[in-house]
């Protein structure tokens, strides 16, 4: 989808999905400014239901990878996997337009439960892990901010 109103509509969707994980979401132009500056590398999709989007994902593409940006879904339809559904067509969808890999970004910590590795690992595919490497410039302020985030998480309950 390239048209601003069907592009609002999933950054409606993130904003929901955002706040029922209790999480805080970016701004609304990085979806609008990334695809100014990134062209064709961001793509935007939905899943329908009656004319309604009940699913809404970004992705970035670069090379021959397909990158999982942001997801986000209206739970009161996810009786109707409107997830698993938009997820598959955007897979096929990277397959016709000759990507080779589809990157579904981060798994947790290994050996530490977590419900979205356990999502992603449906789909099959290969996990790996990197590793992490954080730099921190300004410590003091890098424990304000872990201490307001998790202030941010308690009172967001």
């Amino acid at each position: 989808m390239d048209d601003n109103e069907n592009i609002k509509n999933v950054i409606l969707l993130l904003k929901m999905t955002y706040d029922r994980v209790k999480m805080p979401f970016s701004y609304d132009n990085l979806f609008f400014n990334s695809q100014l500056l990134l062209d064709k590398n961001v793509k935007f999709f939905g899943a329908f239901l009656d004319d309604k989007m009940i699913a809404g994902q970004v992705r970035l593409c670069y090379n021959d990878t397909v990158y999982a940006w942001y997801a986000g879904s209206d739970s009161d339809y996810f009786n109707k996997r409107p997830n698993d559904f938009l997820l598959w067509n955007v897979i096929l969808w990277s397959k016709d337009n000759h990507y080779s890999v589809f990157d579904f970004g981060g798994a947790g910590k290994p050996n530490v439960p977590y419900g979205v590795r356990e999502y992603k690992m449906k789909f099959g595919g290969e996990l790996v892990n990197y590793g992490r490497y954080q730099k921190e410039h300004k410590i003091i302020l890098m424990y304000i901010g872990r201490f307001a985030f998790k202030l941010y998480k308690t009172f967001k309950r």
